[in-house]
């Protein structure tokens, strides 16, 4: 049986880390966001009027996009933009990282976490799952294996210490970010257990896709601790 890899951070991704949060601090406006990765600080476009947001803004041809792209770079931007705190409907969030890998062991291919942030009031890790579409079953899969791993104490004091987080980790919480549907069917809260719901209202349509657009962000769940796996819940 392999042996799971606990320790997200080696002593090379502590130090990009490091260095891409300095340069995200002194950067307060423009359309960069300095990513930190195994092999270095990639410096990443944040435009949500590019074509293919979050791609190396060193790039003149970058690579394809999913959807999901364009809300994860909408999200970071607004961070940067409030000193990297992220509101949602009123609900404050410290901005960590975006896509951490999370590997098994050393082998296995990477899952990259969405969206990773530290709410103060409560001294809890958010994992935010971003979808385009409401993939329940999807969105708990993941975030069922995110949260068990970040409820792992060595992982917590790593995070602690690299972010310079003011408390000690109390706990994880989970969210999906999906669009909300016309006709609201969120019905029955027991379906989601821990999770949390923010539903925004879809504008990958729209046709003013600059610095100007607003989407709109309702918590329609609140998420409460992860206390283990919540994969098996019914989801119909």
């Amino acid at each position: 049986m392999k042996k799971e890899n606990c320790r997200l951070f080696d002593e090379k991704l502590t130090n990009h880390v490091k260095a891409a949060l300095k340069q995200n601090a002194e950067m307060t406006a423009g359309n960069i966001y300095y990513h930190p990765r195994e092999g270095g600080v990639l410096a990443k476009c944040i435009d949500i009027s590019c074509k293919k947001p979050l791609h190396d803004a060193g790039n003149t041809h970058p690579a394809s996009s999913s959807p999901e792209k364009w809300l994860e770079a909408y999200l970071i931007r607004k961070a940067k933009a409030n000193h990297w705190i992220l509101d949602l409907d009123g609900h404050e969030f410290q901005f960590l990282y975006s896509q951490l890998q999370f590997r098994g062991t050393e082998s296995d291919k990477p899952r990259p976490l969405d969206l990773l942030l530290f709410e103060r009031d409560t001294a809890c890790l958010i994992v935010m799952e971003l979808k385009v579409n409401r993939a329940l079953t999807t969105a708990k899969r993941e975030l069922c294996y995110y949260c068990k791993r970040l409820n792992d104490s060595m992982i917590q004091a790593d995070l602690k210490e690299i972010f310079r987080l003011e408390k000690n980790i109390r706990g994880v919480k989970g969210f999906i970010v999906w669009p909300k549907k016309k006709r609201q069917d969120i019905k029955h809260e027991n379906n989601y257990g821990p999770l949390g719901v923010f539903e925004y209202t879809p504008w990958l349509d729209s046709k003013v896709l600059n610095s100007t657009l607003k989407v709109k962000f309702d918590l329609c769940i609140p998420a409460t601790k992860w206390r283990g796996c919540f994969c098996d819940l019914n989801h119909s």
